[in-house]
């Protein structure tokens, strides 16, 4: 039922975006779309593998940056993914924070990284950690952040989820603007245990 919901949801956002003349407010109900569409992606692979305690990440990410850039429109011709996910699975508590960050990360990057038709690549990944992390990244080779923005202070609204779904994850980000932008959030796999003394 979660499933289905999430998906008339999405399908009604979509179908309200269609209607809307101004573009800047069409992208927001597809922002808003994408994220609905996210959390109904972590419920359907729950559905598919009939495991209803963990997620199979690697293909609930190729599922969303797949869903994205049909979403946006990207052209493929213009603009490359590149996927490098390592077997990871994780707990629905945590697969749904990092499924909402990926989208937003992705749309982030196909918003502004590549403007005037600019040719580029991004690519996603998630890397087991040591035993105990996860390493979840977008990166592109668009024309960066620019040099006055602090993406650790921007008001952005998708910046400021990355930031809080961060904090949920009990996970560090990290901004680099080498040659594009690239942000990584790591994270523990499972929550961390606090021993207590004696």
């Amino acid at each position: 039922r979660v499933k289905n919901n999430l998906q008339i949801i999405s399908s009604i956002l979509g179908l309200q975006s269609q209607r809307v003349a101004d573009a800047e407010a069409r992208d927001l109900f597809r922002e808003c779309q994408g994220r609905v569409r996210a959390m109904a992606l972590v419920h359907d692979n729950l559905y598919e593998t009939r495991n209803f305690a963990v997620v199979d990440v690697p293909e609930l990410l190729r599922s969303l940056s797949s869903n994205v850039l049909r979403l946006f429109g990207a052209d493929s011709r213009r603009i490359k993914l590149d996927l490098s996910v390592e077997p990871v699975v994780l707990e629905v508590e945590k697969a749904i924070p990092c499924a909402l960050i990926t989208s937003e990360l992705l749309t982030n990057a196909l918003k502004h990284a590549f403007p005037d038709e600019r040719a580029g690549r991004i690519e996603l990944a998630l890397r087991q950690v040591r035993d105990t992390d996860v390493s979840l990244s977008v990166a592109d080779d668009g024309v960066g952040i620019p040099a006055g923005v602090d993406p650790s202070a921007s008001d952005s609204l998708g910046l400021d989820i990355v930031r809080t779904l961060t904090r949920q994850l009990r996970g560090e980000l990290s901004v680099s603007r080498d040659g594009g932008t690239k942000v990584t959030i790591t994270f523990p796999r499972v929550e961390r245990i606090e021993q207590s003394a004696g």
